[in-house]
């Protein structure tokens, strides 16, 4: 299999960021699934999926930008690969280069 990559930007209706993950599990939506907070590139960021496909080779990531905009990552890899650490790695680039672009 190939690699898949998609990276985008959400921009909740509540426009409350990150913290809409929160909520949503606060309100069980990722019991079936995971709910991993971590950093990235010193930004709030977490592990997330409403189903665990991890095993099948696919993880998301949702990265706080800023208090009302999320940076979503999703990577389709190989099956028994860590594409949890490919994801992160493709977040850190993409932050890396939108802020060189800023300079």
């Amino acid at each position: 299999m190939d690699w898949a990559l998609q990276i985008y930007y959400v921009l909740p209706d509540a426009k409350n960021g990150l913290q809409n993950l929160y909520n949503q599990k606060a309100a069980g939506w990722y019991d079936k699934g995971y709910f991993e907070p971590t950093t990235i590139e010193n930004y709030p960021a977490v592990f997330n999926s409403g189903t665990d496909l991890r095993p099948q080779g696919t993880c998301d990531l949702s990265v706080g930008v800023n208090n009302e905009m999320i940076m979503s990552v999703t990577v389709h890899g190989q099956v028994g690969r860590d594409n949890c650490k490919a994801t992160g790695n493709a977040a850190s680039a993409a932050i890396r280069t939108i802020k060189a672009a800023g300079r």
